[in-house]
């Protein structure tokens, strides 16, 4: 008989790649609600009172906010589909996605990091020769590797932890 050590993971191969074999893999919406912004990157303002997130990484600013919510950003075109992660009232271009309302199995910091890794797959599963476009029907069936709450947590936790070296770091060199 074999003993099994904390530490030592067993592992099955999915469509996303190699994930311990515990952790199930969920269509993304099946977890949370996906809604895109009316907004367009003109109706900007500059002072405006609520953050308003488009495509850029730069932030604009708009006096209205759609959601009032936690959720997971994502572009809906660009070469990269950089997501972030917000809490409170903001505003959506009409080309940007916002996953909310996560379900009860989700924590949404978890949700922001597991789509940080896996927006290569969104590259291969958006259209468009000159710019990157994709499709909320595509976008909606994106498998997500989901482990236990409690292990969403500890993993958002340890990630959460490196972000903060490393904006310390950026500061320390005045990046």
């Amino acid at each position: 008989m074999s003993v099994k050590f904390k530490w030592e993971t067993e592992f099955k191969e999915t469509k996303i790649g190699e994930i311990p074999r515990d952790w199930n893999i969920i269509k993304l919406c099946e977890l949370a609600n996906i809604k895109t912004g009316k907004t367009n990157v003109q109706d900007a303002v500059e002072n405006g009172k609520y953050p308003l997130f488009d495509r850029s990484g730069g932030l604009k600013r708009s006096d209205k906010y759609l959601f009032d919510a936690e959720a997971v950003i994502v572009p809906g075109e660009g070469k990269d589909f950089l997501p972030k992660y917000y809490i409170g009232k903001f505003d959506l271009h009409q080309r940007t996605y916002a996953i909310f309302n996560f379900r009860s199995n989700l924590k949404g910091r978890y949700l922001y990091f597991a789509m940080f890794i896996l927006r290569h797959y969104l590259k291969e599963w958006a259209v468009g020769s000159t710019v990157l476009s994709l499709r909320l029907p595509i976008f909606k069936q994106l498998p997500i590797p989901l482990p236990k709450p409690s292990e969403q947590s500890r993993i958002a936790t340890v990630l959460s932890g490196f972000d903060v070296l490393m904006e310390k770091k950026k500061g320390q060199m005045g990046i």
